[in-house]
């Protein structure tokens, strides 16, 4: 028999990080002292520096290890690491699947991400990324494989991320995409419906390659805009067909 599951509304909180509360506060700016890669100090003497005791220590190490901020290794210490998107996309991905959220909810997210990001490549023109966005799509024009074309396609966007040079719209495309990524094999079964619908892949990925490249924020913005409207679009007439 499946055990009843608590209301929301009354099942206890999950732990959260408190930043109101001196411990956290003064771990917190420890980490910002000491920076990623840099190792903090043993328990016993992390302890005594802040007047607790190891076990509340301990408690809220365990936390910032659970965000990933640090990460302890046995034998070593305990680091100060980068966050990894990666995990928060699969945290973010088991969330929705938890809740009455969809992924498809996401896009419009994802939308807004790609299209600052166009208008901020376009303004910096990064040389390695935008040929790799010119190699994804040879790949996208030659393979009209979906699996060829799924990846390609994957590659496509995460080079126009990086071509923005906004390290936090990179970290948080590289999130969405692990819940996006696990739908976009369903969608891709309704787009390849679409009579033509190499070509329009084709089209609307020429279309923002070229407008990153046009040096132009307004052109590279609406480049992304019209890629999404012409598959929307798509996809309703073969709906009402």
């Amino acid at each position: 028999m499946t055990p009843d599951l608590p209301d929301r509304a009354t099942a206890p909180a999950l732990p959260v990080l408190d930043e109101q509360d001196p411990i956290t506060r003064s771990l917190i700016d420890l980490i910002v002292r000491t920076g990623l890669g840099g190792r903090l100090p043993n328990e016993r003497s992390l302890a005594e520096e802040l007047g607790v005791s190891r076990t509340l220590l301990r408690d809220r190490l365990t936390l910032l290890e659970a965000l990933g901020v640090v990460g302890r290794r046995k034998g070593h210490g305990t680091f100060v690491q980068p966050l990894d998107a990666r995990r928060w996309g699969d945290a973010l991905d088991i969330g929705l699947r938890l809740t009455d959220h969809t992924t498809e909810s996401l896009l419009s997210v994802r939308i807004a991400l790609e299209r600052q990001a166009a208008g901020e490549a376009a303004q910096r023109i990064d040389r390695l990324n935008v040929a790799r966005m010119q190699l994804a799509l040879d790949v996208i024009r030659a393979e009209p494989s979906s699996a060829e074309v799924e990846q390609a396609d994957f590659d496509f966007h995460a080079a126009l991320m990086r071509a923005s040079g906004n390290s936090s719209i990179e970290f948080f495309a590289d999130a969405l995409s692990v819940p996006l990524r696990r739908s976009f094999a369903e969608r891709r079964k309704v787009l390849e419906r679409i009579p033509h619908h190499h070509e329009l892949t084709v089209d609307v990925h020429e279309g923002i390659l070229e407008g990153v490249q046009s040096q132009d924020p307004r052109l590279a913005m609406q480049s992304v805009d019209a890629h999404f409207e012409r598959f929307d679009e798509a996809v309703r007439d073969l709906d009402i067909g």
